[in-house]
């Protein structure tokens, strides 16, 4: 086995080049790690702001039908109330056979804004993107809200008789009431 003893220096530029190459090793290493963590939060920001996309435009497209919906369930409720009112009057009213109201609640979904949120994907994007996004997201919540305070109303309203017979005039003025407060 062989030994080689380091050289002794001589002078103080040998020492500052031995220096200047192990800092310059160093920032080299440092550089290419920011590089490399750059380039792994715009991935995680991709793949976060391209399931926030996919989950807005599902969101989309079930408000359109709820809407539709609600359109068809505000119809029938105005035709609820006449019937109701006419029975709180005195008078016979009559629903059409098989009178329903159609109540099409669709969530709205926020996994992947939870998602973004947990693992910090909104830091790597926009400021404007992330407010806009937010906005949307609150929206969401809010309509969540108020589909449960909709669904709430639809049972309430399920127990309202619509036979004539077993309505009494009270019971049609309470009624009349529920689906006013739904049609609001």
């Amino acid at each position: 086995m062989h030994f080689h003893l380091p050289k002794p220096m001589h002078g103080w530029r040998e020492f500052a080049g031995e220096v200047g190459i192990i800092v310059l090793g160093i920032v080299i290493a440092l550089s290419l790690e920011a590089l490399v963590a750059g380039w792994e939060n715009e991935r995680v920001a991709n793949h976060a702001r391209s399931d926030i996309r996919e989950e807005l435009t599902s969101n989309s497209n079930g408000l359109r039908k709820m809407i539709a919906s609600q359109h068809q369930a505000l119809r029938r409720l105005a035709i609820l109330r006449t019937f109701l009112l006419s029975v709180s009057a005195g008078r016979q009213g009559r629903l059409p056979t098989g009178f329903s109201i159609p109540s099409e609640f669709e969530s709205m979904d926020t996994s992947a804004w939870d998602s973004a949120v947990a693992t910090q994907a909104l830091s790597h994007m926009p400021s404007m993107q992330v407010h806009a996004l937010a906005q949307a997201y609150s929206g969401s919540r809010e309509l969540n809200d108020f589909e449960q305070l909709a669904v709430k109303q639809s049972v309430e309203m399920s127990s309202i008789a619509t036979t004539p017979g077993e309505l009494s005039a009270e019971d049609a003025k309470l009624g009349s009431r529920q689906v006013s407060i739904a049609m609001a």
